[in-house]
């Protein structure tokens, strides 16, 4: 019996040895390209520090002036949350119909599919230079003529301060719904199609089982949606700097373009270094708030 323990204990010991020595090399790259540039982000944070001179160690001035002197980095913050606002929860919704939609048996349900995917594998400069286009102030412009159809007088979608941002937005909507809804499509293909059957047999209809079977089980994905969504959103850069390079009058200034500015631009790369550690901290916050608030277990 003792043999058999410890021969058991032996071969445990052994699978477990050969399963860190397999993740080893992972382990090594993740150290050297995540672990330590976090850690050494997060020192350039406390020092000034411009490349061309060693870091200077200054404490957390760099964070007092971000929080008390730089007015265009509380306003990137203010963007990049309405940002946020506008972009992923449209952007979920109209993923989750698709989903339910396309779902279902249809006629070219594979196609439908594609021509909604696509867009998130189109490079980000080609959709942007078309939305330029699109968005053109005068008559022409494919936005302002459809709203002229309606009688509504043309609008200046990139160089207004009022809908430069929520233009973005829309873009960023309609280039991101679709590999939303492929992960929505796994989440409701992982449902067993007997809870639907139960559900039929004892006269539910198509609300309820929406409502007390497809929402419940498809929490993970729904979750897993909300925290992809938000480090896109939050970390959107490409489209603000393609569009508008963050105008008219810094309204469309992200915390990551502002970023960009102060650390490639300005060479300020200590600033820098605070700006990517705050936003690193709000992603953090809102993901662990998103695990609590829909209490995933």
């Amino acid at each position: 019996m003792f043999k058999r323990l410890r021969s058991g204990l032996t071969l445990t010991q052994k699978e477990t040895g050969t399963a860190y020595l397999f993740l080893l090399p992972m382990l090594v790259l993740y150290m050297i390209f995540v672990v330590l540039p976090m850690i050494i982000t997060f020192y350039l944070s406390f020092t000034e520090y411009s490349v061309l001179t060693p870091p200077k160690w200054v404490g957390l001035h760099n964070y007092k002036y971000l929080f008390f002197e730089d007015d265009i980095f509380k306003s990137s913050i203010i963007n990049t949350f309405l940002f946020v606002v506008q972009s992923i929860f449209p952007a979920i919704l109209l993923a989750l119909l698709f989903a339910m939609l396309l779902n279902r048996p249809l006629w070219l349900r594979g196609f439908f599919r594609s021509c909604i995917y696509l867009p998130y594998i189109t490079p980000i400069v080609a959709v942007a230079l078309v939305w330029v286009f699109l968005y053109e102030p005068s008559k022409e412009g494919f936005m302002n003529y459809m709203l002229s159809l309606f009688g509504i007088s043309p609008i200046s979608w990139l160089q207004s301060i009022r809908w430069a941002l929520p233009s973005i937005a829309f873009m960023s909507i309609w280039k991101t719904v679709g590999y939303y809804m492929i992960l929505f499509l796994a989440g409701l293909q992982g449902i067993p199609n007997r809870y639907y059957e139960a559900a039929n047999i004892d006269g539910a209809n198509r609300v309820q089982q929406f409502w007390y079977i497809t929402l419940p089980l498809l929490k993970p994905a729904t979750v897993f949606v909300l925290i992809v969504a938000t480090i896109y959103a939050f970390q959107v850069f490409q489209e603000p700097y393609i569009l508008t390079q963050g105008g008219p009058g810094n309204s469309t200034t992200t915390i990551v373009y502002w970023f960009y500015l102060v650390s490639f631009r300005s060479l300020y790369f200590g600033r820098g270094a605070a700006i990517s550690f705050l936003l690193g901290i709000m992603i953090f916050v809102f993901s662990i708030g998103y695990l609590r608030g829909l209490r995933l277990r």
